[in-house]
Order: C-alpha cells, then sequence, then structure tokens
C-alpha cells in the first residue's frame, strides 16, 4: 500500500539499468541486433511450422515447434522489454515491461502478454496432448484439439507480432514522430 510509482525500485534498477560491468544488470547486455532477427526469425518459423501441422500433424516437427514456442517466450519477453516498450512509451529509456499496461499507453500490454501467453499455451499444449492419443477413445478428440490448439496459436503469433511490433514500424515509416 505504501508504494511510491515514481521511485524506481532495486529490481527495476537491476533488470532495466545501464550496464556497469558489476553484473547488476540482468538484460542490458543483449545485442538488440540480434534480438529483433532473432525474434521475427521465430516468429517465422513457428507460423511456417504451424502451418505445415494443420495440414497434416508430424509428431517430430511438432516437438521441435513446442520446444520453439518456449524459447519464443524467452526472446519475446526480453524484445518486449528491451526494444518494442521504448517505442510504446516514445521514450529511449523508458523499458519497463508493466508500464505498457497503464491506461496512458491504452493498456495495450494486457493485449501484447495476452497474445503472447495464449500462443504459447496453445503452441506447446497442442503437442503435449501425444501422450494420452493412446488411450482408449481419445485418439479423434487429441486430433481436434491438436488441429484447433495450433490454428488458435497461429492466430495469437500474429497478433502478438502485429501489436508488439506496431510502435516500432510506425516510428520508422513516419521517422521519429
Amino acid at each position: 500500500a505504501g508504494l511510491k510509482p515514481d521511485i524506481i525500485t532495486s529490481c527495476c534498477a537491476v533488470v532495466f539499468g545501464e550496464s556497469q560491468g558489476d553484473g547488476r544488470n540482468l538484460i542490458a547486455a543483449l545485442d538488440r541486433r540480434l534480438l529483433l532477427p532473432l525474434f521475427y526469425g521465430l516468429a517465422l518459423f513457428l507460423a511456417g511450422t504451424s502451418l505445415v501441422l494443420i495440414r497434416r500433424w508430424n509428431r517430430a516437427l511438432a516437438a521441435i515447434t513446442a520446444t520453439a514456442w518456449l524459447l519464443f517466450f524467452l526472446v519475446s519477453l526480453t524484445a518486449v522489454t528491451t526494444i518494442f516498450s521504448s517505442y510504446i512509451y516514445a521514450m529511449p529509456f523508458h523499458r519497463c515491461p508493466f508500464c505498457i499496461m497503464k491506461p496512458e499507453y491504452n493498456s495495450i500490454g494486457f493485449a501484447i502478454y495476452g497474445a503472447l501467453i495464449g500462443a504459447v499455451f496453445c503452441g506447446i499444449a497442442a503437442p503435449l496432448t501425444e501422450t494420452v492419443r493412446s488411450r482408449a477413445g481419445l485418439r479423434e478428440g487429441v486430433n481436434r484439439f491438436q488441429q484447433q490448439a495450433t490454428r488458435i496459436a497461429l492466430v495469437l503469433l500474429l497478433v502478438f507480432t502485429t501489436l508488439s511490433s506496431f510502435h516500432l514500424v510506425r516510428y520508422l515509416v513516419t521517422g521519429g514522430e
């Protein structure tokens, strides 16, 4: 109850402060020139494998895709924090991943995180159902669930990448306005 929102907390300073070489910063040392290609590359990979899995389910590809969803989740959280949030705030040094949920930023963070979490959940849940496919009476239900979950994951992936990239693209197109 006594938190003051205008005072930076030690956890924010550790996570979002500039790197001093003392090991206190958790993500500032990441190379942003590699993070964006990794982010968009993983998104394209997941979209492509999802389309393949919708057409024809393959256990090996589904397992690889589930692992890629986990990696994408971590890369996405890092990208939202270190890159995309600055463009949402229109302030280069404001990188808090939580302030994007505030009304002054149209609460876009709820849609961004909701789409990400939903996509990752569905993307991982579909392959995990393979473990119960062989049980009596579950084969058709598992097939339907895998198809539906993969479709939902694909749609939410597109929503997430569009929402998280919008402000960056707008900045690049308009020249900084």
